[in-house]
């Protein structure tokens, strides 16, 4: 946590709270209201301008509509709430946002959807009926995609954080994403890769491919499709290729044996969560040398407290408290966890900072546009380039995707996961190959 560097937490609990109250960091300026009655089906036949307006009180409020898990989301739930609750927080802090020659403050109004699809479509719908100004995207792409196929139909501008590709080529005009999608998921591993690839010393050790075990699954395939063409232009082959239902027993055993006698650069994994600890401990069990494995869902710090045999692996992830990003909101990445830490007593995910970081978007887009209007903020969404966030980089092309994310590439080195890629900002230099289990 950043505040252990600072001062220890044991000895601030009331300050937390004082300061919490004092800035604003409760929920006191948050809507949590819920829809009472059921949701009209009625069948939407184009773009609908007919949206009551938002009831502004004396203080002058644009209410932000997020549909959510809140029940049945667990723990990534909870913290993509409260990265939207910080953000609202923190600008609200500093004085709102200026669209035009007035001054708003923000608000948000969550509806839970129960992690279901039906309901999420209902609660979209219940949220624009209500009167809210703009839509802030659920946690998942499932659910993201629901919810834009409504907030399109109404013409209400949606900033999320979903990373499926296959969202942005549906021909949508008002959704807008801000992290990394999917294919850019191992891009950083394979740069890697492609400069060991030119060591004559790993050419002589290990064979020129690579090994690769992933779900069968969209966003698995979406994931494969850059590594794929970067293995052809580096003449690297992909071998042995696994695509399983699951990450069993004897499917793991099968593909360690491969490896085995292959002797690749490395495993790539897309497990989903759950699929990563099985192959882990297998490969511990096994006493299998894998020079590099990179996984996702890596959950985190979770991992680092799971022991030795985890050491070494690599985890690309959306954010890091390592970046050195900055904005004008937090100020900075540190700026940020500070303020996350203070609020709620644990370090943030990525869960948490793509949250803060969709609104803190939106706020931007608003300020930019010159006033509050559906279509001039969804006009400055797509003028939005080469914006900065603690969170990183945001540049929307025509379709909403945020082309100028890229992942950030973490290796656990001494019980601590280290930033190693990109190239321009690594804290730590990766270790490949990883040593030899008797040496660890």
């Amino acid at each position: 946590m950043v505040l252990k560097q600072i001062f220890s937490i044991k000895n601030i609990k009331i300050d937390i709270f004082v300061l919490s109250l004092s800035f604003g960091l409760g929920l006191g300026s948050i809507d949590c209201s819920f829809a009472s009655q059921p949701v009209s089906q009625k069948k939407i036949e184009s773009c609908v301008h007919r949206l009551p307006a938002a009831n502004k009180d004396k203080d002058q409020y644009l209410t932000l509509g997020i549909v959510i898990s809140l029940t049945k989301g667990g723990f990534t739930a909870l913290e993509k709430k409260r990265g939207y609750d910080i953000a609202v927080a923190q600008i609200n802090r500093v004085g709102g946002v200026v669209a035009g020659n007035k001054r708003y403050l923000l608000r948000a109004k969550y509806l839970d959807d129960a992690k279901n699809k039906i309901r999420a479509a209902k609660m979209a719908r219940s949220l624009i009926n209500s009167g809210v100004d703009y839509m802030i995207g659920p946690y998942g792409s499932t659910l993201t995609n629901v919810v834009a196929s409504v907030t399109e139909k109404f013409c209400m501008p949606l900033v999320h954080s979903a990373a499926k590709t296959t969202l942005f080529k549906q021909g949508r005009k008002y959704q807008f994403g801000v992290s990394a999608t999917f294919d850019k998921y191992f891009i950083g591993v394979m740069e890697l890769i492609t400069i060991f690839d030119q060591r004559k010393q790993i050419r002589r050790k290990y064979s020129r491919n690579i090994a690769v075990i992933i779900l069968n699954n969209d966003a698995a395939k979406e994931v494969m499709i850059p590594v794929f063409k970067m293995a052809k232009k580096q003449n690297i082959k992909i071998y042995p290729y696994y695509k399983v239902s699951r990450f069993s027993k004897d499917v793991i055993k099968s593909f360690l044996e491969k490896v085995k006698r292959t002797k690749p650069y490395g495993i790539l994994a897309f497990g989903g969560r759950g699929g990563i600890s099985p192959l882990v401990n297998a490969i511990n069990a096994t006493g299998t040398h894998v020079p590099l494995l990179a996984v996702t869902h890596c959950g985190g710090s979770a991992i680092e407290e799971r022991g030795s045999h985890y050491a070494y692996i690599l985890c690309p992830t959306q954010w890091t408290g390592a970046s050195k990003n900055t904005d004008n909101y937090f100020g900075s990445n540190v700026g940020f966890q500070i303020e996350y830490e203070l609020a709620y007593g644990i370090s943030p995910s990525y869960w948490a900072a793509s949250g803060a970081a969709s609104i803190l978007v939106l706020a931007d887009a608003i300020k930019r546009a010159g006033g509050i209007s559906r279509q001039k903020v969804r006009t400055a969404l797509l003028q939005t380039q080469g914006l900065k966030t603690f969170f990183g980089e945001v540049h929307f092309d025509t379709t909403g995707r945020n082309i100028a994310k890229n992942m950030n590439l973490l290796q656990l080195q001494y019980g601590r996961f280290r930033l190693v890629w990109p190239h321009k900002s690594p804290t730590k230099k990766i270790i490949y190959p990883a040593p030899q289990w008797k040496n660890r």
